[in-house]
């Protein structure tokens, strides 16, 4: 059945189609469950290897193109529609889940969500150069997303949705590069409790750093690290993020998690109560996680 259908898919390619273009279409569904190729049919399966074909030469390491298109309604067909969201990105955990959630955050039912991973290689550059068939010390993994959601959409909520998705592939881009680093920093923080104030009992201490140790066993997923100074100055505690120690999603590439669009800093009787913390304090922010 699959065979068929790949087969059919690629007889509806342009005629002056290339061949890495045939090789990539005939790649991209090899390892699709067959029932989920069942659900699409050859044009769809035709168009959506041209689209992320185009996507995936047009995109450098690192970067995710997103396309969404949804066809016009005839007049007779009696149906509401089709949103098809196509994703090309690096190959990452959390990366279809965060998706996912982004589209249930918009209301959105998903009809098919299929997910094949291609193999390609880059230039110095991060330029595409070429795919291949199978994984190679020069090759690296890339994420193929293809989503049909019930229902046509307006452009300007397709627009928006593209936007925030791509804000999503950039939060789990981070979260995922900087995961082994904020494993490290777990480390370094267990290793700095050694050295807390003696004003904490060792009771306290152990109890620290047993938690520290349950984080760093994988009970957590780590999203994000920061380092903040803090100083003194005519009875006004203030702090400022260390520049250059931030990881994931407290990079300092991204929006301060703590503070809002309109506010510059903690208020003075919040910076006092943060400068006067335990040595681990656990607290929660008012924004839903993009990292699932």
């Amino acid at each position: 059945m699959t065979h068929k259908l790949i087969k059919d898919a690629a007889k509806l390619l342009p005629k002056n189609a290339s061949k890495g273009l045939k090789d990539f279409l005939s790649g991209l569904y090899e390892n699709v469950p067959e029932e989920d190729m069942a659900m699409m049919d050859s044009d769809i399966i035709s168009s959506t290897a041209q689209i992320h074909w185009d996507l995936l030469r047009d995109r450098k390491q690192g970067q995710a193109n997103i396309s969404i298109q949804s066809p016009e309604i005839k007049e007779d067909d009696g149906s509401i529609g089709t949103t098809y969201i196509d994703v090309v990105s690096d190959d990452m955990a959390f990366v279809v889940d965060s998706v996912a959630a982004e589209i249930s955050r918009h209301n959105k039912i998903v009809h098919l969500l299929i997910h094949p991973i291609t193999h390609a290689q880059y230039d110095k550059k991060g330029e595409f150069k070429s795919t291949l068939k199978k994984n190679t010390d020069e090759g690296r993994a890339v994420s193929h997303i293809h989503i049909e959601l019930v229902g046509a959409m307006p452009e300007a909520l397709m627009k928006e949705l593209k936007s925030d998705i791509q804000d999503i592939i950039e939060d789990v881009y981070f979260a995922t590069r900087d995961w082994i680093p904020m494993r490290d920093k777990l480390r370094k923080c267990q290793k700095a409790l050694g050295k807390a104030p003696s004003r904490y009992s060792d009771e306290e201490i152990e109890e620290y750093l047993s938690f520290l140790e349950y984080m760093y066993k994988d009970n957590f997923t780590l999203l994000g690290y920061r380092e903040y100074k803090f100083t003194e100055k005519k009875g006004e505690v203030a702090s400022t993020t260390v520049k250059g120690k931030s990881l994931g999603l407290f990079s300092n590439e991204i929006k301060p998690v703590y503070i809002n669009d309109q506010t510059d800093g903690l208020p003075q009787d919040l910076q006092i109560k943060r400068h006067n913390l335990k040595p681990i304090n656990i607290s929660k922010v008012k924004r839903l996680s993009t990292v699932h």
